[in-house]
């Protein structure tokens, strides 16, 4: 097995930089050899790649010219044969604690306090760099108040005293492959009455010529570690629902060793505004819990529902001494190795990766320095981080429980290529994403973890905004999902998030420097064969294990998922049940997803007068069923998918409208669209129970084929078994009266049913002809057959139209005939020997032998094919559009070079009246000549056609006059002038009328695209 890593994965190493780790340490060793009592201190390196003493290993090579690393792994490399970045991972690490620096080593196994265990009798000083060498165990047993030290490095055991306080200052603690790290260990935690406590200090600006890539201040294992605190129950719910002014909390049982002084959470209950408290335990006495008097009431919108309390309080932690400097807090990894176990600890102002704003990865020059512009926010720098410890071969999982983290600036727990299964741990307050998988690749699972009060950029489902940096998961989430294919989650909850409590959003970006690995292994999957046979698919097509049981309130949204599914080439749904969501503008937004099932879900919203929908799509959402499903508070509930089959079955809506269900999507014409509602129940305050929204419309002249075409053939809607039409569909329903306007349409097609268009020209509105239902015509004067509204309903953040549903019995099966389509133009000048041309779906192309004479305006040529009329429409027309400029424009000679927009009305026979803009750059306007008046006034003459969608062309000259009084500023060439090679603007100030029109038309005209 060989992997060349080249430049992509170790390209950012350089010369300088890396001899500090690899390099002959030969002159040190000289220096050192009598300082330390042990017999040579390169015996303690096993392994060349853990600081060996000799040359380059095999296998690394470094250009002379460039300085970039080569590294090649093969059967002979002694570490991380399966993966060059982790060997890059493995000697950045390393590199922080070169034995060369070493100033204490301990000597022999015994306690950190008593002399004999470090060499010379001396215990470490201030600033001391400490080795405890392979086969030492070191227990550390002192309250460090003053004391601190610049690294601790553990290549053997280090212990924490379980049976007394104490405290280890230090800001780099650095856990060997070899080395193994107990704060308390199963057997013997640290006691209650105990601390433990690692504090990382901020003893100034990490120093970036000893790590340039700023991954020190910190503790950073890639050996065995384990933190055993005392049990604590890490949130209970309340028997009464607290109200403001009250101290006396009632819990639902009696929790474990809380106690007085202990600091509480209890999150706020309301989405409009953040009404989280803080709180200690003044008294405690089996479930009653003596505080100072709230400020808030903390209730719920319906019986069954619950109100939490957590204890945020652990005798064992790692905390950064100074978080108030963001660039200089600690930060935890635990890198690839899975004997991790992390049980009732705290995390506290941990973590330097910020959310809020985007990354900003360390860069090395050619040799080894940080460029000072790059690093001013690394990613990677989290409050618990689980780094590629490796997803292959069924990994032993870590396994965290009971465990807080409070106060992170960018992301909480965080599992990177890893198996880790997250139980009963609490997060409060971190920016971007409390519970985060971060590419996708990983296994393991968070079951009933509580996630409070995640802020991040204000935006949001602005989910893309720096996908070119591969930088995510920062709107404000409870869990952040990169992919689901081998996670369960399970009874977690989540309150106070910015966006989405609980996002999936697999991507696969690439970038210029880097590509984002998304891939997941097959063999995790819960059903391998869904990867038909290949050893990978892509993170966004496995489906989640489990996903049920969770708990969301007081967020903006509960659930959120994009790409997840949408490409799959399987059928597995992921399948999100028995989820309760409350005061929550959004119970799920699912755009460009597919094959989901949302069942059993209790969802209450902010209230049918605010503007909400609990269950928005997008026109690419395709596959979604929502069973049994209890859904009321929302202005609407759910927008059912146009994309293939949707289903809503069984469950309670009670909302201002609960289901809009709209056409069929056109780009997927051919492709089976069924709409399916059954036994669904309204509650008391529902308007509009069922909304069938985007009837066929005739919106103009030239929308006339629109009207006809069979694109709701495809979108079949059922509601109780009973298939639903628009009524203008109705095969009694006149689309055109006898008084429409003569012009408007064929005279051929007035004051006809729908069922003899069908009869003589296979016409009828929307290409589905209904049963009669006794509606004679047109009920609407002017809106070219459509009933009048019965209401206008918000979807997608557009106003679209909605007519009353009909569920007539029969006629469930309509007469479909064979799709031809126009080949010929559909707009014609050629009104005198038009010959037409069509084709059908196999895209076979047939032209009539004998040309046809057209009049003008709209035309129903008919033929008769394999026995069946068909009509075609089109549209002749031979007069040539009018054009009329807005304002007469008027230009600073000095402004000619960077050109000119003419705006004017265009007036033709299909469209009617149209705005057009014209454009001139300034290349064209310095050619033409200046012409002058009789009176002295100067100007241009420009020339150009304006035309019609028949080819009718119309000839325009427009003088545009030349005045040295108007002032002008230019204006630099915009990004989207450069994309579109397009002219500047020119902007006069004061600005002229004309120019004022013309740029405002201009803008608005851009906007509107």
């Amino acid at each position: 097995m060989r992997k060349d890593s080249g430049s992509g994965n170790a390209g950012w190493l350089r010369d300088s930089w890396l001899s500090r780790v690899i390099k002959s340490r030969a002159a040190d060793k000289a220096a050192n050899a009598g300082l330390f009592p042990c017999a040579g201190l390169e015996a303690l390196e096993p392994r060349v790649l853990m600081h060996g003493v000799g040359d380059l290993p095999d296998g690394i090579v470094i250009d002379p010219d460039t300085g970039v690393i080569t590294i090649t792994i093969d059967e002979n490399t002694e570490v991380h044969q399966d993966d060059a970045g982790k060997l890059v991972d493995h000697l950045a690490m390393l590199a922080l604690v070169p034995y060369a620096d070493v100033t204490h080593v301990a000597v022999q196994s015994g306690a950190w306090s008593d002399p004999e265990t470090w060499g010379n009798e001396t215990l470490p000083t201030p600033g001391a760099r400490v080795l405890i060498p392979h086969d030492v165990a070191v227990t550390f047993d002192i309250v460090n108040e003053t004391d601190w030290y610049k690294t601790v490095r553990v290549d053997g055991e280090l212990r924490f005293d379980h049976t007394q306080n104490t405290r280890l200052r230090v800001d780099t603690l650095i856990v060997a492959p070899s080395g193994s790290l107990h704060m308390g260990t199963e057997l013997n935690p640290v006691g209650v009455g105990v601390k433990a406590t690692i504090a990382i200090v901020d003893d100034g600006p990490i120093d970036t010529s000893w790590d340039p890539l700023l991954l020190s201040r910190g503790l950073i294992s890639h050996g065995n570690a384990e933190f055993y605190g005392a049990e604590v129950t890490p949130y209970v719910t309340l028997a009464q629902e607290p109200l403001a002014g009250e101290t006396e909390l009632i819990l639902s049982e009696v929790p474990v060793n809380w106690k007085v002084g202990d600091r509480l959470i209890l999150p706020g209950t309301k989405l409009a505004q953040n009404q989280d408290e803080q709180l200690s335990i003044l008294a405690i006495s089996g479930n009653q819990v003596t505080v100072s008097p709230l400020a808030y009431s903390h209730t719920t919108p319906a019986d069954g529902l619950s109100v939490y309390l957590t204890n945020v309080s652990r005798n064992v932690s790692v905390i950064s001494e100074t978080p108030e400097v963001l660039g200089r807090r600690g930060h935890t990894m635990f890198m690839h190795a899975d004997s991790v176990e992390i049980h009732n600890a705290g995390f506290y102002g941990l973590g330097r990766t910020d959310k809020s704003v985007p990354l900003t990865d360390p860069k090395l020059d050619i040799n080894g320095n940080l460029i000072p512009s790059t690093a001013q926010n690394p990613r990677g720098r989290y409050a618990v981080h689980f780094h590629k410890h490796g997803v292959i071969g069924s990994p032993e999982p870590v396994l965290v429980t009971g465990s807080v983290v409070v106060d992170s600036p960018g992301w909480g727990y965080v599992n990177h290529n890893s198996h880790v299964i997250f139980e009963d741990n609490v997060a409060f307050n971190v920016v971007g994403a409390a519970f985060v998988t971060e590419d996708g690749s990983e296994l393991g699972a968070f079951r009933r973890n509580l996630t409070i009060r995640s802020t991040g950029t204000g935006a949001p489902s602005d989910f893309e905004a720096r996908e070119s940096i591969l930088d995510f998961g920062f709107n404000g989430h409870g869990f952040w999902f990169q992919g689901v294919g081998g996670i369960e989650i399970e009874d977690n909850i989540a309150s106070g998030h910015n966006d989405a409590a609980f996002a999936i959003f697999p991507c696969r970006c690439n970038t210029i420097d880097t590509v984002l690995d998304a891939t997941f292994v097959a063999e995790n999957l819960l059903d391998p064969s869904i990867a038909n046979g290949e050893s990978s698919i892509g993170i966004s097509d496995g489906p989640a294990r489990i996903f049920r049981g969770n708990v969301v309130f007081a967020s903006v949204k509960g659930f959120e998922s994009w790409f997840h599914l949408r490409f799959a080439d399987h059928d597995t749904p992921t399948i999100i049940e028995d989820m309760t969501l409350w005061e929550v503008r959004n119970a799920a937004v699912i755009p460009y997803i597919s094959t989901f099932v949302f069942r059993d879900w209790f969802v209450i919203g902010p209230g049918i007068s605010e503007r909400s929908t609990a269950f928005p799509i997008n026109g690419r959402t395709a596959r979604v069923h929502y069973e049994n499903l209890h859904v009321e508070g929302f202005e609407t509930a759910i927008i059912m998918p146009t994309l293939d089959a949707n289903h809503v079955i069984g469950g309670y809506y009670n909302n201002k409208t609960n289901i809009v269900v709209g056409a069929g999507n056109t780009q997927n014409e051919g492709l089976e669209n069924i709409q399916t509602i059954i036994n669904v129940q309204a509650g008391p305050e529902t308007v509009d129970h069922i909304a069938v929204i985007g009837a066929p419309k005739l919106n103009g002249t030239e929308d006339l084929p629109n009207f006809f075409t069979n694109k709701f053939s495809q979108a079949q809607v059922f509601i109780d078994g009973e298939r639903v039409y628009y009524p203008n569909q109705a095969a009694d329903f006149v689309p055109f009266p006898a008084d429409t306007a003569p012009g408007y349409v064929p005279a051929e097609l007035i004051d006809k049913t729908n069922q003899q268009l069908w009869d003589q020209y296979s016409l009828t509105v929307g290409g589905v002809l209904g049963p009669a239902v006794g509606q004679a015509s047109s009920t609407s004067e002017s809106d070219g057959g459509e009933l009048k509204l019965s209401r206008r309903s918000r979807v997608n953040r557009r106003s679209r139209n909605t007519t009353p549903t009909q569920t007539p019995s029969g006629n469930t099966s309509p007469a479909v005939r064979p799709t031809f389509i126009l080949n010929s133009p559909t707009y014609t000048s050629q009104i005198e020997g038009y010959v037409l041309s069509y084709k059908n779906k196999d895209g076979n192309v047939f032209t009539d032998a004998q040309p046809v004479d057209l009049n003008q305006g709209w035309n129903v040529v008919t033929r008769v094919i394999d026995g069946n009329p068909y009509g075609f429409l089109v549209f002749g027309v031979v007069q040539p559009p009018d054009f009329v400029l807005t304002q007469t424009p008027a230009i600073n000679p000095q402004a000619v070079s960077q050109g000119i927009l003419l705006v004017g009305t265009r007036y033709d026979d299909i469209n009617g009246s149209r705005g057009v803009t014209i454009k001139f750059n300034g290349a064209t306007l310095a050619s033409l000549p200046v012409q002058a008046r009789a009176d002295g006034s100067q100007f241009l003459l420009l020339n150009f056609t304006v035309g019609d969608r028949a080819g009718n062309e119309t000839a325009v000259a427009v003088e545009v006059e030349l005045d040295p009084s108007i002032p002008f500023v230019s204006v630099k060439r915009g990004r989207q002038n450069r994309d579109n090679n397009e002219p500047p603007i020119v902007v006069v100030d004061p600005l002229s009328d004309t120019l004022v029109s013309l740029l405002e038309l201009e803008f608005t005209d851009r906007r509107d695209r």
